[in-house]
């Protein structure tokens, strides 16, 4: 009896978070990327004929641990939307003691902290950042929002970081 394909992403979205199955599902992507590079259709778009750039999954979030579970549910009982009783100030302190820096700060978001990061680097009105391509529209926006210009630089084909090629070229 066959298995649909539905089956196979199922057995693999359950069994995701075992030990074993993240380094056999790299060690498959990583033969995959040798073998489309083999076969000399690397750089070829895949809705242009070429290979995809990525077969194996990427792993869905790991569900939350027990005392985050309790930590939603307190919160929602009591219908706030922050933390409270001083855990930020703790875990802030926390940070900044493991860090070994004077300081740290919590935010809402990761578009917030990208905020509070370009604020905190001073950029006015003609500074430039180079950003990736590949990214959420948050890391372009940030630099706007103080005034700066983002450039975007591609990303490498393999890692989807900024290839450090193209920064070099954008260096003005």
């Amino acid at each position: 009896m066959s298995r649909s394909t539905s089956g196979k992403s199922s057995w693999l979205k359950q069994n995701q978070h075992a030990p074993w199955i993240r380094p056999a599902l790299d060690a498959a992507q990583f033969a995959y990327e040798i073998a489309r590079s083999l076969a000399g259709r690397a750089d070829v778009p895949a809705v242009a004929g070429g290979w995809p750039v990525r077969r194996v999954p990427f792993p869905s979030p790991k569900p939350f641990s027990r005392h985050e579970r309790a930590e939603i549910r307190r919160l929602m009982r009591h219908q706030a939307a922050t933390f409270d009783g001083g855990k930020v100030a703790r875990f802030e302190r926390e940070l900044a003691d493991r860090l070994g820096s004077r300081h740290a700060i919590a935010t809402s978001s990761g578009t917030g902290a990208l905020h509070a990061s370009m604020s905190a680097l001073g950029l006015v009105p003609g500074d430039e950042v180079i950003v990736p391509v590949l990214t959420y529209v948050s890391t372009a926006l940030a630099v706007v929002y103080q005034g700066a210009t983002p450039i975007f630089a591609d990303v490498h084909p393999t890692t989807w970081n900024i290839d450090p090629e193209c920064i070099e070229a954008l260096v003005t």
